[in-house]
């Protein structure tokens, strides 16, 4: 089985970096930090946003296409919320185990086989850490690679810096 696409090192560099984005948000409009079920919700809102993306792949009465690029700009959405996730519980190496150990599930059922109704059933209704390996996994078969997750999720941190810049 080929290597998951998140590496260790790069949900390590997410979780950094995501610590400093929420300190920085907290901070500057002076706010209190969420509870974990006020993550888990604005994650379960960015995973139903990239499963959006998938279109026909679920959707089978429409003749909208898939869109790939969006899929991984709102794959990268979530990471931020994982990554918080596993900030605020001091849980990031064991974050990321379980997320191992939940992709490692998910690729034997996919099998390379997409569009999968499981592997988009547990992106939306599975537990973060199903959620998320499922969405993994997804962008595997659709050719992301690391490089291509870690660009989407720097992307997105600056655009996040850009909004707080704006008042957003």
């Amino acid at each position: 089985m080929a290597n998951m696409i998140l590496t260790r090192e790069l949900f390590r560099h997410m979780c950094e970096e995501q610590e400093k984005l929420d300190a920085q948000i907290y901070q500057s409009r002076d706010l209190k930090e969420p509870t974990l079920k006020g993550l888990d919700i604005a994650y379960t809102s960015e995973a139903n946003e990239a499963v959006k993306e998938l279109k026909k792949d679920w959707k089978w009465w429409t003749t909208k296409e898939r869109d790939r690029e969006r899929f991984i700009e709102e794959l990268a959405d979530c990471f931020h919320f994982v990554a918080s996730m596993a900030n605020k519980t001091r849980t990031v190496g064991y974050g990321y185990l379980a997320i191992e150990l939940e992709y490692k599930k998910v690729s034997r059922s996919a099998r390379e086989h997409y569009p999968d109704e499981d592997l988009v059933y547990k992106a939306v209704k599975g537990t973060v850490q199903e959620s998320i390996a499922s969405l993994i996994k997804i962008a595997e078969v659709l050719g992301a690679t690391t490089d291509e997750i870690m660009t989407a999720f720097e992307d997105s941190l600056e655009k996040n810096y850009a909004r707080m810049a704006s008042g957003y």
